[in-house]
């Protein structure tokens, strides 16, 4: 059953992990996708323009993400590939590099990696951006 959710371009949530769950290995879908679990592996979208990860304040992914819009509340360690949309709430943490089309991190939200664009890159270490040489 999906669940109606403003916030998201699509505006349904289509499937859930919820808080207490670990999924082990790969995670591939279409649509909509909340994560209040953990997941230990992959986690990607099946090549959807409008795909969307929302990661909750909970949520964990211990590997590399690839979908075209992603929301992190929760942690993400490993590569981040968000193809249209990357947005990191103030709670959210990313332990790796991340590509994206457009970038939004809220105040408090973390990132340690590499960022890249398609203008270029830079390096965050938490608390400090600077241009990548």
């Amino acid at each position: 059953m999906a669940r109606k959710d403003d916030s998201l371009p699509g505006g349904e949530i289509e499937s859930i992990i919820g808080a207490g769950t670990t999924f082990n290995g790969d995670l591939i879908f279409s649509g909509q996708v909340r994560l209040d679990g953990v997941v230990d592996g992959s986690v990607k979208s099946n090549g959807d323009e409008s795909s969307q990860l929302v990661i909750g304040a909970k949520g964990r992914v211990k590997g590399d993400v690839d979908v075209a819009h992603i929301i992190v509340g929760g942690t993400v360690e490993g590569s981040v590939g968000a193809r249209k949309s990357l947005k990191i709430l103030s709670e959210g943490k990313v332990s790796g590099s991340a590509t994206y089309g457009t970038l939004e991190v809220v105040s408090g939200g973390q990132v340690d990696g590499e960022l890249r664009s398609g203008t270029g890159s830079v390096r965050a270490t938490p608390g400090i951006v600077q241009k990548a040489s």
